[in-house]
């Protein structure tokens, strides 16, 4: 079991995200719940300069208000911290608005609310 810890501006994007699109709670939910028992699933970023016990991972999530697929849908973006069992939730964002983070602002945001 992982514990989730949601930043301030996870949880800003998130609560955005979720006035616009309410349908699609259930879909970040069952990410969440996967997170929560130990499964990191998404796609790992490469070449952060992270040890090897730490990674970064996005995962795209569905967009059901808007009829849209996984690929098309929303990013959720996640710092995993294996040894201690921990997860910080990063970012996420509408595939739509949001192309991709570059790996600079995903450092970044480690800095600013990771411990």
């Amino acid at each position: 079991m992982y514990d989730i810890e949601y930043t301030s501006y996870f949880k800003n994007q998130f609560k955005r995200l979720l006035k616009k699109y309410p349908k699609s709670e259930d879909e970040f939910r069952k990410v969440f719940e996967e997170l929560e028992n130990g499964n990191l699933i998404g796609t790992a970023y490469d070449n952060l300069g992270l040890t090897i016990d730490k990674d970064v991972y996005k995962v795209m999530v569905a967009n059901i208000d808007a009829n849209r697929s996984p690929k098309n849908g929303f990013r959720m973006i996640y710092y995993a911290i294996k040894n201690d069992k921990l997860i910080y939730m990063l970012a996420v964002y509408s595939k739509k608005e949001i192309s991709n983070l570059r790996q600079s602002e995903i450092r970044d945001l480690i800095r600013k609310y990771c411990k």
